[in-house]
């Protein structure tokens, strides 16, 4: 209801035919409406009944500016908006929650069988076998990264896919890529999209402009659509990140798996369209696990309190600090040997194949994935509007005061675990 305590602004409508209709909503007294003195709206049609001059009115307008008898309901009595909140419950107690669980359980099944689409090893092999006959002397591969490598993939998820670079100078690619993007070598997106019809893609379109340039094209023998980037190492360390979480606890893939569901459902996942990204909301959900819940259902893997001493964990046996394409640095060191050990309950927890080597944290939450999910829709509709960052970094209150060139313009902050200015939202 945070939208009628504002009296005018802007919402969006579901997509029909792939537009998204926008609106102008304003609400009203029955006397403004009668008289016409709302700013900025045209003359309304005649309401087919009586209203008092006390009644409020929610009127919605579309982009044309015609607001049809349809597009306006009727909010009668209470007569005031501050009785109104009190009429309106903002949230509401589930009557069964054992019921809610099993259905999340049950959607978890459904769902979660994308991951084992086996079109995405047949496409990734396809790659491999072009880059081979292609750039034979580079040693290319290709990684799947993205929601159909970290297990939250759906039916019609797109396979994101990264041409990795092996042994690499980086500082020769940072200083030259303007010449590479442009050369007929395996940064050209253009190049790329050539070679890609060549072996029988279609619908392949190379957005060479993009932050991360991409090639986007379809497999026809899997029906899959692909989006191909070259060299985006963070891209794959993140997709690592939001595995290594997903494996420490039985009820995280269902709870996260339930958000992108729900945002989906409700279109508010697309970030070309206004909304968050599907990632973002990711992030989300791990900052509520790990900073907002009274008790903790993951640590931070990029900042553990507990020592390592696990050798093949990643943060021992990997380089933490990666020099992108555009020659920052970039803090991507995360724990890979981490086994929660909850003191309550012995059914939530994973554990990781590092032989003995673990680094164990201890968990006292208990709660089931329905409880969770409604105290994270609680926490949501309060994010407080501070100067606080929603970040997975650091168990430590992050202000946005302490962050270098962050972008500071959403309303919502989110960073990114990798790149330290850059705001997902």
């Amino acid at each position: 209801m945070s939208f009628i305590s504002a009296l005018h602004g802007q919402l969006y409508g579901s997509k029909r035919m792939g537009v998204r209709k926008r609106y102008s909503f304003r609400i009203v007294s029955g006397l403004q409406y009668k008289t016409g003195r709302v700013l900025h709206m045209k003359e309304y049609p005649p309401l087919s009944r009586y209203i008092s001059d006390q009644t409020q009115l929610l009127i919605l307008s579309a982009d044309d500016g015609t607001v049809s008898e349809e597009e306006v309901p009727l909010i009668e009595e209470p007569q005031t908006i501050e009785s109104l909140h009190e009429e309106v419950p903002l949230y509401e107690e589930p009557q069964n929650i054992e019921s809610l669980n099993e259905e999340l359980g049950h959607l978890y099944q459904i769902l979660s069988k994308a991951n084992l689409n086996p079109g995405k090893t047949r496409v990734k092999e396809k790659i491999d076998m072009l880059l081979k006959h292609v750039w034979p002397q580079l040693n290319l591969e290709v990684a799947i990264f993205g929601s159909s490598a970290n297990g939250l993939a759906f039916e019609n998820s797109d396979v994101d896919l990264c041409i990795v670079v092996p042994d690499r100078t980086i500082t020769g690619i940072a200083q030259n890529m303007s010449k590479l993007k442009k050369s007929k070598t395996v940064f050209n997106m253009r190049h790329l999209a050539s070679k890609l019809q060549d072996i029988g893609m279609t619908h392949v379109e190379a957005i060479a402009t993009a932050k991360v340039p991409i090639c986007k094209f379809t497999d026809p023998e899997t029906g899959l659509q692909c989006d191909i980037n070259t060299d985006n190492q963070l891209g794959i360390k993140n997709t690592r990140l939001i595995k290594e979480y997903i494996r420490l606890d039985d009820r995280i893939p269902v709870f996260l798996y339930a958000i992108k569901y729900f945002t989906k459902q409700k279109d508010i996942s697309n970030s070309k369209c206004g909304t968050l990204s599907s990632y973002a909301y990711i992030i989300m959900a791990l900052h509520f696990l790990m900073n907002a819940c009274e008790k903790p259902v993951i640590p931070c893997l990029q900042q553990l309190d507990e020592p390592c001493h696990c050798t093949t964990c990643a943060y021992q046996s990997e380089p933490t600090i990666y020099r992108g394409n555009d020659g920052k640095q970039h803090n991507v060191g995360f724990h890979t040997c981490v086994v929660i050990m909850n003191e309550e309950t012995g059914k939530f927890s994973r554990f990781p194949d590092n032989g003995d080597q673990l680094t164990c944290w201890r968990s006292h939450n208990t709660d089931s994935v329905a409880a969770l999910l409604i105290q994270f829709f609680r926490w949501v509709t309060n994010i407080p509007s501070t100067k606080k960052v929603i970040s997975i970094r650091s168990l430590r209150p992050v202000s946005v005061y302490s962050i270098q060139k962050f972008n500071q313009q959403s309303t919502l902050m989110i960073q990114d675990p990798f790149i330290e200015a850059r705001n997902v939202a």
